[in-house]
């Protein structure tokens, strides 16, 4: 017998899949619009992309982040600015924000997909990052970073700017 490739679900009644599977091929994160739109982080080794769906399954559009496997949604104004795409939020403006861990940076982004800004600095100084994976925004707007391979929590302004940080590899 083969290993099973669905999720049993137990103890929760099942509403709704969202997303066919040529719509959402290997999804990594998800944004939800104050809409209801989902934005959806796809990434393989080909092709790096955000489909963004609606609540309905109405496939909203999509754009590439980054890859040689083909246009999934038109000409990418993005592509060459992203390699390894770890994680995807959406700011109070519904601008994406993007964790690449391959360029230690971290990119605004529009809806639709244009590059509004990005910074990081490869690094293990303060500001500067090594794999940055999960992102989140605390109640100020500032932005949270998980600074993977540096073993610490960084905290940024959107701008960039370094505020603080803690944590350090441990041994337990």
């Amino acid at each position: 017998m083969t290993r099973p490739h669905a999720l049993l679900r137990v103890g929760s009644i099942y509403e709704k899949t969202l997303g066919m599977r040529r719509l959402t091929n290997t999804p990594v994160d998800l944004a939800i619009g104050k809409d209801g739109d989902l934005h959806i982080l796809s990434r393989s080794d080909e092709l790096s992309f955000v489909r963004r769906l609606s609540f309905d399954d109405d496939d909203l559009g999509a754009f590439n982040l980054c890859g040689g496997g083909g246009q999934v949604g038109g000409t990418s104004k993005v592509d060459g600015h992203f390699v390894w795409p770890a994680a995807l939020i959406m700011d109070s403006l519904e601008n994406l924000w993007v964790s690449d861990e391959a360029t230690h940076k971290i990119s605004c982004i529009t809806r639709e997909g244009e590059l509004l800004s990005q910074w990081g600095e490869h690094g293990d100084a303060d500001g500067q990052l090594n794999r940055p994976s999960g992102i989140a925004f605390d109640g100020n707007g500032d932005l949270f970073v998980a600074d993977t391979l540096n073993h610490r929590i960084q905290k940024f302004t959107t701008d960039g700017k370094f505020l603080m940080n803690w944590g350090r590899q441990g041994t337990g």
